[in-house]
């Protein structure tokens, strides 16, 4: 979780809560994400935590337009070319 958290700071992404919701084991958490690099995204997103024993078993992460963010995603953190991702 951290490392993710991690790398969203390094895309200089912001995140304004929706809505926080529990239910059971699960825990939803509805906001707005935007980052202004790479030509910007600004999306809406759910993420679904799962706790098992008090500890985040699972997350699910939903956004409004996958497509878009994953876009915004390849041009902030390109990936290597086929080659080299596969030695």
């Amino acid at each position: 979780m951290l490392a993710f958290f991690d790398q969203l700071g390094r895309a200089y992404f912001k995140g304004q809560p929706q809505a926080v919701v529990e239910s059971g084991d699960c825990v939803i958490d509805h906001h707005r994400g935007w980052s202004d690099m790479a030509g910007g995204l600004d999306l809406t997103w759910c993420l679904v935590f799962r706790f098992e024993a008090g500890k985040i078993k699972e997350v699910v992460n939903f956004c409004a337009d996958q497509h878009l963010a994953d876009l915004f995603i390849c041009q902030v953190f390109p990936f290597k070319p086929i080659p080299a991702r596969l030695a």
